[in-house]
């Protein structure tokens, strides 16, 4: 079992990466963000996989996320959550949990490249690389 420790992360072929384990980044404070986009292959991220990061203000997970393990976000207050999905994920219950106590949860969006005309604060796109979501009453 490997934990991350740093506030940087680099995988030499993100392609290859399948799935991230449960407590792989757990405690991991000095982590502010995460794009993990061309991580194309990636379907899972384990139980507890960035709780407790108290940095973590960005993560981007691709399209074929299929399976959140349970408090994956756990106490990570500031987190914001990007989704290369075009569609609502279908996720088990409580996936997107934050303080279960408090019943807070995760903000996440979808990605488009143009701001949909339904909802688009909803949704996010990059501007010079990184994460932006567009602001609410706007559309291309």
């Amino acid at each position: 079992r490997v934990l991350f420790r740093s506030a940087s992360v680099r995988f030499e072929d993100p392609s290859t990466l399948t799935s991230i384990g449960g407590n792989a980044f757990i405690y991991c404070t000095k982590l502010k963000s995460l794009d993990l986009s061309k991580a194309t292959a990636l379907v899972s991220l384990g139980s507890s996989a960035f709780a407790n990061c108290s940095a973590l203000s960005s993560l981007v997970l691709p399209a074929n996320i299929a399976w959140l393990g349970s408090d994956c976000f756990q106490g990570d207050a500031g987190l914001s959550l990007y989704l290369m999905a075009t569609a609502e994920p279908s996720f088990s219950s409580g996936w997107n949990t934050l303080n279960s106590e408090a019943g807070t949860t995760v903000p996440y969006y979808l990605y488009s490249e143009s701001a949909p005309a339904s909802n688009p604060s909803h949704y996010w796109h990059y501007v010079d690389s990184l994460p932006s979501i567009y602001p609410a009453g706007v559309h291309e």
